[in-house]
C-alpha cells in the first residue's frame, strides 16, 4: 500500500525522558516491583506545575517525549497497557518502511498534543510522498485509547481531515471513562496506601490536563434527583476550572464534526465487550463506582464503557468492531490485529472475527492481601479455564512456566460464570485467564497489585 500509517498511543504509552536522555517514565511492572523508592522518584517528576492548561512546562531540564512504549506498562491502580510492539511490528509487515509512531508527552492537554500531531504528520507526509509511488499518498491512523482523541482534534479542529483515508481507535473514551474520575478523587489509589503511594499518585493525577480530558462527558453521576454530568456536579479533590476546561475541550470537538460535515475518511471504531467495566458513580460522603449506566450494565473493555467507545455522532453502536478484551491489552490482541488489517487493506473479513470463544475478566485491581478473587463470563458453560498468576514481564509467559507464581482451575456455575480464588503475595502480578481446551486457546488478562500481607 502506498498509504503513510501513523499509530498514536494512549496516556502513559510514551517513553518520556529527562534532558540528559535518560528514561523516566518507561518502567515495566517488574522494574516497578523492584524499585519502588524509584516509582516515587517517577512520580514526583512527572508532575505538572499549577495552571499550565494547554502549554508545556519551560523547564529546560523537563521531559521529553521518545516513540511509543513497547512492552507492558502502568500507572499502578489507574492505567495500565501492553505497549505497541506488536501493533507497530504487525503493521511494519503490512506496510514495510510506511510505519510511523507518535511519541507525545502524554501529561499535557491534547490540544497541545494535537497541534504537535498536525506539524509532524505534515512533515512525516511530505517526505513518504516523495518517494517514487507515493504521491497521492494520505495518511491511516491507527490510535488506541486517548490517542483517539488526539487525532481527532487534529482531523476536525486543526484541519487535517483533508489528508486522512483512514482512521481506527482501538478503545478510544470518546465519551471519557468514569476510571478518570477514581484517578482524581484519589479512589483509584486508595488500596495503595500501605505502600505510600496513594497520596502521590493522587497528586499527580490532579496535575495532569490529560486525565482530566478523559473524565466523561455524559450524565454519569447518579444522584437523588436521577443522573446529572459533570457540569453540574463536583468531582471532589479536583480542580473545577479544570474540569469545565476538559468538557470544553470535547464540546469543541463535537461542534467542529457538526459544521465539517461527513468525512472524507473512513473512520472504524474496535471496542472492548463483556469486561466488567465501571460505568456511573455516586459522589456522596461514601463514594460508590457501579457497573451500570441507567440501570443497564453495558460492559466495556474494564477501563471503557461499549457505549463510550463509539463516536458521538453515531446514532448506536452497531457499526462498531467488538472484542472481549482487555483495555490495555487491545493493541496486542491476535484477532483484532487480523481485523485492523482487513479494514486497512479493505479485504473481507471472513470468519476473522469469530474466536472459537469469548472471556470477560473481573479482577480487582488492587486487593488489601491475597487471595485475588477471580470472576469470568463466558458464551459458553463448558470451557475449561485456568487461571495463572505470573512474574510481569514484557515479552509474555516463560514457556517453561518459570515465571509462573500460582496456577488454579476456575468452577463453572452452569450459565457461563466462573469463579475461583487464587493464590497471591505481595507485589504486582500478572494474571491470565485461559481456555485452554480450545484451538487456538483463548486468553484473556490484566494486572493485579497486592498491597500487603502475604497468602
Amino acid at each position: 500500500m502506498a498509504d503513510l500509517l501513523v499509530v498514536v498511543p494512549g496516556i502513559t504509552g510514551s517513553v518520556l525522558r529527562d534532558a540528559a536522555g535518560r528514561d523516566v517514565w518507561n518502567l515495566s511492572p517488574r522494574a516497578i516491583v523492584g524499585g519502588l523508592t524509584g516509582l516515587r522518584r517517577t512520580v514526583g517528576a512527572l508532575r505538572l506545575p499549577a495552571g499550565i492548561g494547554d502549554a508545556a512546562p519551560d523547564d529546560p531540564a523537563g521531559l521529553s517525549a521518545g516513540g511509543p512504549i513497547t512492552g507492558w506498562h502502568l500507572w499502578p491502580g489507574f492505567w495500565a497497557g501492553g505497549g505497541y510492539g506488536r501493533l507497530l511490528a504487525h503493521l511494519e509487515s503490512v506496510n514495510p518502511g510506511g510505519v510511523r509512531g507518535f511519541g507525545y508527552d502524554w501529561r499535557l492537554s491534547n490540544r497541545h498534543t494535537a497541534r504537535l500531531l498536525s506539524r509532524r504528520v505534515e512533515r512525516w507526509l511530505a517526505e513518504w510522498r516523495a518517494r517514487p509511488g507515493n504521491a497521492g499518498a494520505r495518511v491511516v491512523f491507527v490510535c488506541h485509547s486517548m490517542g483517539g482523541l488526539v487525532v481527532r482534534y487534529h482531523l476536525e479542529v486543526l484541519g487535517g481531515r483533508e489528508h486522512a483515508w483512514r482512521v481506527v481507535t482501538l478503545g478510544t473514551p470518546y465519551r471519557g471513562a468514569v476510571k478518570a474520575i477514581s484517578a482524581l478523587t484519589g479512589d483509584a489509589f486508595g488500596g495503595l496506601g500501605a505502600l505510600g503511594w496513594d497520596e502521590p499518585l493522587t497528586e499527580l493525577a490532579r496535575s495532569l490536563p490529560a486525565v482530566y480530558q478523559l473524565l466523561p462527558t455524559y450524565r454519569c453521576v447518579s444522584t437523588a434527583d436521577g443522573p446529572a454530568g459533570l457540569d453540574t456536579v463536583s468531582v471532589p479533590g479536583a480542580d473545577p476550572a479544570m474540569v469545565r476546561d476538559a468538557l470544553a475541550f470535547h464540546r469543541e470537538i463535537a461542534a467542529a464534526v457538526a459544521g465539517n460535515g461527513a468525512p472524507p475518511y473512513e473512520l472504524y471504531a474496535f471496542a472492548g465487550k463483556i469486561q466488567a467495566t465501571v460505568q456511573s458513580v455516586e459522589l456522596g460522603p461514601v463514594r460508590r463506582y457501579r457497573h451500570e449506566q441507567g440501570g443497564v450494565d453495558h460492559a466495556g473493555d474494564g477501563t471503557v464503557a461499549l457505549f463510550s467507545a463509539v463516536p458521538p455522532e453515531w446514532p448506536n453502536t452497531a457499526p462498531a468492531l467488538l472484542h472481549a478484551a482487555r483495555h490495555g491489552g487491545l493493541p496486542g490482541t491476535a484477532a483484532l490485529l487480523d481485523a485492523l488489517t482487513d479494514k486497512i487493506l479493505a479485504r473481507d473479513l471472513g470468519g476473522i472475527l469469530a474466536p472459537p470463544c469469548e472471556l470477560g475478566l473481573d479482577v480487582p485491581e488492587v486487593v488489601a492481601s491475597g487471595p485475588v478473587p477471580v470472576a469470568v463470563r463466558a458464551d459458553r458453560a463448558d470451557l475449561l479455564l485456568h487461571a495463572v498468576l505470573r512474574e510481569p514481564g514484557a515479552e509474555g509467559p516463560d514457556p517453561y512456566g518459570r515465571d509462573t507464581v500460582a496456577e488454579i482451575r476456575l468452577d463453572a456455575d452452569g450459565s457461563g460464570g466462573y469463579h475461583g480464588r487464587i493464590p497471591a503475595p505481595e507485589g504486582i502480578w500478572r494474571l491470565d485467564v485461559t481456555a485452554v481446551a480450545e484451538t487456538p486457546p483463548v486468553t484473556v488478562g490484566d494486572y493485579v497489585t497486592v498491597a500487603s500481607g502475604s497468602s
